[in-house]
């Protein structure tokens, strides 16, 4: 049985805003963005730098997908905001 190929998502994605569908909100006052992925099995690691009105927001999160997370199984990846802040 051959091993199964788990996608690479490493690579850097910058904010297309004529292409997105952005909310009501943030769709006047986004700028730019950029988020970056370093994707190496079974770490993932994810830092997101946005600008709206001018000022830039951050944050970094990291998530293993080797887990079995309680409500969604295993296979499936789960995490939270590791760090989220604005520069000034």
């Amino acid at each position: 049985m051959a091993a199964e190929v788990k996608p690479d998502f490493s690579g850097e994605y910058v904010l297309n805003r004529p292409a997105s569908t952005l909310s009501a909100i943030v769709a006047p006052v986004a700028q730019s963005g950029v988020l970056r992925i370093e994707h190496h099995e079974p770490k993932f690691t994810a830092h997101q730098t946005i600008v709206l009105d001018g000022k830039p927001f951050e944050s970094n999160f990291e998530l293993l997908s080797d887990r079995v997370h309680p409500a969604l199984g295993r296979g499936r990846v789960s995490g939270h905001v590791a760090n989220p802040r604005s520069r000034r």
